[in-house]
């Protein structure tokens, strides 16, 4: 009970096998990540796993393959000290995608996306380009492209990355998706949508972001009973030089001549972003009555990788200015 390990169970012997024995966690602890996957072919399983011994310091955490059967594991991610997590194995079994940062101890770092071509045991870093954090990362079913989500400027949109040519493209934007999957023909996509104003439901689109559609209305009810309240989006001046994105939300009934008392919310992390996302207190505080605005500081994600190191080492500084300008 000290530790997570990763088993095997054959449902035709009834038989368990404990791949990964030992006192270290296999998979590592992750918050949303995926701490391990199967090969295509059924013969391993790539896991997360960090064996530094101070691991409260560490942010090192690897990619190791094991055998099915079970055997000693095998560290194809040893050369970087830093991060590397959340794999998964292309379709036709040539790489496995993963999300690496490369500065070891540093949370907060770059987020990109990596490949691992299972050949020749070369790795390499396909998003470059793109300057914002990678999420959650699944392979188109031909294995020539991957889909990814990202907070950026307080949405996180869908994007398509083509692994020869490293394009990226924006299949879609409707203000935050949580969780997707591509349907098996790569036509499809499902994802989990939400925004301030509407409650989390599941729609679905086409690959190329067209045909958009709600599948579920789950929440509908209360939709139908409660006046839940939209955001607004403003880019407010700071003496920091920098424009600050603000989500706004008004009362019910709001009236522009009136004075209403106002609630800055200042989000936690501090490396994240309030982004245009359902959340309870965001209609709590307007059904009471209050303005209430969520600035995205300095160190909030979705608006470069430089504007969220920023703060490092920064006490009371920019994003003290950043939430102060709001008043």
């Amino acid at each position: 009970g000290k530790a997570t390990h990763t088993i095997r169970f054959d449902m035709v012997t009834g038989m368990y096998t404990d791949l990964t024995p030992g006192t270290n966690d296999w998979p590592a602890w992750e918050q949303g990540g995926v701490g391990y996957v199967y090969s295509p072919d059924g013969r391993e399983v790539c896991l997360v796993s960090n064996l530094d011994r101070d691991q409260a310091e560490s942010t090192n955490k690897d990619l190791w393959l094991v055998p099915f059967t079970g055997g000693e594991p095998k560290n194809i991610t040893a050369d970087n000290k830093a991060y590397d997590g959340n794999p998964q194995y292309s379709p036709d079994g040539k790489y496995i995608a993963y999300k690496i940062q490369t500065t070891p101890g540093y949370e907060s770092d770059w987020i990109r996306l990596a490949l691992y071509d299972r050949a020749t045991g070369t790795k390499t870093i396909i998003s470059e380009a793109f300057d914002n954090w990678i999420n959650d990362i699944r392979w188109a079913p031909d294995s020539k492209s991957l889909y990814f989500t990202a907070p950026v400027e307080g949405h996180v949109p869908l994007y398509n990355i083509e692994v020869e040519s490293r394009k990226i493209r924006k299949v879609i934007d409707v203000k935050t998706i949580d969780a997707f999957g591509v349907s098996s023909d790569g036509k499809t996509i499902v994802f989990a949508r939400r925004s301030v104003g509407d409650p989390a439901d599941l729609w679905r689109c086409s690959s190329g972001g067209k045909d958009l559609k709600r599948l579920t209305f789950i929440n509908q009810p209360v939709a139908d009973e409660v006046d839940i309240r939209p955001a607004e989006e403003m880019w407010i001046n700071s003496p920091t030089g920098k424009k600050i994105h603000t989500f706004i939300v008004k009362p019910h009934n709001f009236d522009p001549n009136k004075k209403y008392p106002l609630i800055i919310n200042v989000h936690g992390g501090p490396q994240s972003q309030w982004a245009d996302a359902f959340r309870g207190d965001w209609q709590v505080y307007p059904g009471s009555g209050y303005i209430v605005a969520m600035p995205n500081p300095h160190g909030s994600t979705g608006y470069g990788q430089e504007f969220t190191a920023a703060i490092s080492k920064d006490w009371n500084g920019k994003v003290y200015q950043d939430v102060m300008a709001r008043l």
